[in-house]
């Protein structure tokens, strides 16, 4: 006998959804504020999402590929078991652990089941995700958004944050919400670290340290951003470091540095044992379909919000946020073309697309 479909996550959505809407429409006729707005957003996002999953024994994919691993160190951390590697038991963890740490844990303590904190962690993903954008761009110096008299900052980052929807590869984020919280996370770090490196805080001890902070969190989540990080506040250091560079570097080498002493359990630990013939960073198949560098933004409304983002980027050039958001973007493609090189060369690529997906998705929709 076929079990009857239980209707009432879809009911309890469309709930949410008319309540969220409503919502909006009153902060709108009443007084249009966009932080409210954002918030409504992401509760719509991570709300919907967790109303959905809630008592489901899966994740949205099942476990299969990638969610089974996940699902696994989410299991472990569930049970306390924090400083071993999934697959070298005996080894400290290889894969940046931090989120399935948080996920793992908190879920216990709220009396979640492993697959249950699983499917909580992505609806906080989703609720994090458009928060992070909005206060991240709200926090930067008001005179960045500021035309003919007129600031707009609030209303850039409430878009900027709405567009992530529309560029976001949601297949990979209910898989690997991790890494496009990260991702997001890691845009609002060079922003920020480029202003001030520039010495255009006004805050600037606060600001080394939370940006520190925010350093290790990356590395310790998802460290391969960092990369792209430091690719892309070195594009920008060739045009905004030429008259300060001892300001510029000075605070690039104070900031990375409590990034790196935050982090450095993890990455001490992990370079001894990739030295110990451990496999930390390995390759994997180049298809012939990884030579479309961005698959998900080159059809439909994505492929439109790219057009118009990569347009901004090379007319608003001179300005310093399309400026650095371009950097950004530019950083997926440098990364695409070493690639290219490494199969030429090696027969062998490292993750040749994924910073497109995460990255320069994220990117372009903030353009």
């Amino acid at each position: 006998m076929i079990a009857p479909f239980d209707i009432t996550p879809l009911s309890l959505n469309a709930l949410l959804l008319i309540a969220t809407t409503l919502a909006g429409l009153l902060v709108i006729l009443r007084r249009p504020r966009a932080g409210a707005l954002v918030v409504l957003l992401a509760v719509a996002a991570g709300g919907g999402f967790a109303l959905l999953m809630h008592g489901r024994a899966l994740p949205w994919w099942g476990l299969q590929g990638d969610e089974a691993f996940i699902g696994a160190a989410i299991t472990k951390a569930w049970h306390g078991i924090f400083w071993s590697d999934f697959y070298y038991t005996a080894l400290p963890p290889f894969y940046p652990p931090l989120y399935f740490w948080i996920t793992g844990a908190l879920g216990k303590l709220i009396g979640l089941s492993p697959i249950g904190a699983m499917n909580a962690g992505v609806a906080g993903s989703l609720f994090l995700a458009p928060l992070i954008i909005f206060y991240g761009i709200k926090t930067l110096p008001t005179h960045f958004f500021t035309i003919e008299q007129k600031n707009i900052q609030s209303w850039f980052a409430f878009f900027a944050a709405g567009a992530l929807a529309l560029t976001s590869n949601w297949v990979q984020f209910l898989s690997k919400p991790f890494e496009f919280l990260t991702a997001a996370l890691t845009i609002i770090f060079i922003l920020h670290t480029i202003v001030l490196a520039r010495g255009l805080h006004h805050r600037p001890l606060t600001a080394t340290i939370v940006l520190g902070v925010i350093g290790g969190v990356i590395i310790w989540t998802y460290y391969l951003w960092m990369i792209f990080a430091v690719l892309a506040i070195l594009l920008a250091g060739i045009f905004y470091a030429r008259n300060i560079r001892k300001i510029w570097y000075g605070t690039l080498l104070k900031i990375f540095g409590i990034a790196v002493l935050l982090s450095a359990p993890f990455w001490i630990t992990l370079l001894g044992n990739t030295f110990a013939g451990g496999e930390a960073w390995q390759t994997h198949w180049f298809t012939r379909e990884e030579f479309a560098i961005a698959p998900t933004l080159i059809a439909g409304l994505p492929a439109l919000v790219a057009l118009i983002g990569i347009g901004t980027a090379i007319a608003f050039r001179k300005f310093f946020i399309p400026a650095i958001l371009g950097a950004i973007l530019a950083t997926p493609i440098l990364w695409f073309i070493m690639n290219l090189l490494m199969l030429t060369i090696t027969k062998r690529a490292t993750m040749a697309t994924k910073p497109m997906h995460f990255l320069g998705a994220y990117a372009v929709a903030l353009l």
